[in-house]
């Protein structure tokens, strides 16, 4: 079902789809789903159904919460999760109607009716209920992350949890909501933080409504061949035929925030587009969200400055962030001077709740403003105006490496890392130019 209308009929078993026996609306089926050969839309939809339950990664990283949940459901893997909630999500209106007992979609829907966070606690809390209710919005969100849904004074929220060895994602959420806000990016998730005795998570409001449904790019590239054309002038130019008029900003956007804070997991289902799900009209993109996995999250903090600037990793369109700013349409809409400080205010965020150390911190902070200046340097050049001249940019690194030189830094190691992100500073320029 999608919604209210009826997609097709399929015999389904603790969690597998054994057989589709009749496509009845393929209109209304999810978009990338082939609709042209009935043995691929047969492939494509249990493929689909397959990418509805908890990620394996997700399973191997928590084997202590995993290991309690299969306890109490007597199984080995968790793929039946999703049908023991009707396939109910938060991210879009599909969802299994049990042929015996039919169910109505108002009475059942997670965006208008309860739901059991009883899936959730065990998940996200390590709290584990005897007897369990599974019908939980939990039991189909994606990514390796720790998570759970929770209504919070009426709205649906994400709570999300961290990795080890630095518990930084949270941290980096905030921090990429306060760059969008410094950048005047409308079009972003804003990511809260709070601590528990587990220790921190983030929380944002679901952007998704009761009559849309987000619809992931690696969805959106499947709706036609690539043949012989970049990742993103395929994506760009099905999103201009769907009548996504402001697309070359929206990823202007995602591609700036990305390099700033060195994100390096912007894979194809973590951005993309948001549609109605009535009229199956595209109404644009979907806000920046899941940023976590930057700004170093997994790096120890003696090597933070390591890593060269032309192999800083990048995804989706390019493997480096040096390549991938290249595609940027539009640089004169961003008025970097607004960031000025920004790498402080980052500072401050890491800084909350004691998790994150006043040395990782402040290398972070100097990874921060490092690639701000890389930016200006860059982006002056492509507006081939004295924007953000390179003298002023020498004048700032003249300073910190004055301050290097003549303070005392917290060790030997940030000095030399410091001393070399300076350097890269010409490398890139010179590359650049």
């Amino acid at each position: 079902m999608n919604k209210n209308h009826q997609i097709l009929s399929m015999n389904i078993e603790d969690g597998v789809i054994l057989s589709i026996d009749e496509l009845i609306n393929e209109k209304y089926l999810p978009v990338g789903i082939s609709r042209s050969n009935t043995n691929k839309t047969t492939a494509d939809i249990i493929k689909w159904w397959a990418g509805r339950r908890i990620p394996a990664s997700r399973i191997n990283a928590f084997d202590i919460e995993f290991d309690n949940i299969r306890d109490i459901i007597g199984r080995d893997d968790l793929s039946y999760l999703p049908e023991k909630c009707f396939g109910l999500s938060l991210s879009d209106q599909y969802w299994i109607n049990p042929i015996s007992s039919p169910l109505k979609w108002n009475d059942i829907n997670f965006f208008e009716n309860e739901f059991s966070e009883d899936m959730g606690k065990m998940i996200f809390d390590g709290i584990v209920s005897e007897n369990p209710d599974m019908v939980s919005p939990d039991n189909t969100s994606d990514g390796n992350i720790r998570k759970k849904w929770k209504i919070i004074d009426g709205k649906r929220c994400l709570l999300k949890g961290y990795s080890l060895p630095y518990m930084q994602e949270p941290f980096n959420e905030k921090i990429a909501s306060a760059l969008c806000r410094r950048l005047n990016i409308r079009n972003y998730t804003d990511y809260s933080l709070a601590l528990d005795k587990n220790g921190p998570f983030c929380i944002c409001e679901n952007f998704i409504t009761p009559d849309t449904e987000y619809v992931t790019a690696e969805s959106v590239m499947r709706l036609h061949n690539r043949d012989n054309v970049s990742l993103y002038s395929h994506y760009i130019k099905i999103c201009e035929e769907l009548e996504i008029k402001d697309i070359r900003d929206r990823i202007d956007e995602m591609l700036v925030v990305d390099y700033i804070i060195g994100n390096y997991d912007r894979h194809f289902r973590n951005f993309g587009l948001i549609r109605n799900v009535e009229t199956l009209e595209f109404k644009g993109t979907a806000p920046i969200f899941d940023t976590g996995t930057s700004l170093k999250f997994n790096t120890e903090t003696s090597a933070i400055f390591a890593e060269s600037e032309y192999s800083l990793r990048s995804e989706p369109f390019k493997t480096t962030h040096h390549e991938q700013i290249k595609l940027v349409n539009s640089p004169e809409r961003f008025e970097l001077l607004n960031l000025n400080g920004f790498e402080e205010e980052a500072r401050n965020i890491l800084l909350e709740g004691n998790v994150i150390s006043p040395l990782r911190a402040d290398h972070l902070a100097a990874f921060i403003k490092q690639r701000i200046n890389l930016l200006n340097l860059y982006l002056s050049k492509r507006k081939e105006k004295d924007f953000f001249p390179f003298d002023k940019v020498t004048a700032i690194a003249d300073k910190i490496s004055d301050a290097i030189n003549n303070g005392e830094p917290d060790n030997a190691e940030q000095s030399k890392g410091q001393e070399r992100i300076l350097l890269k500073e010409n490398e890139v320029y010179n590359d650049w130019t």
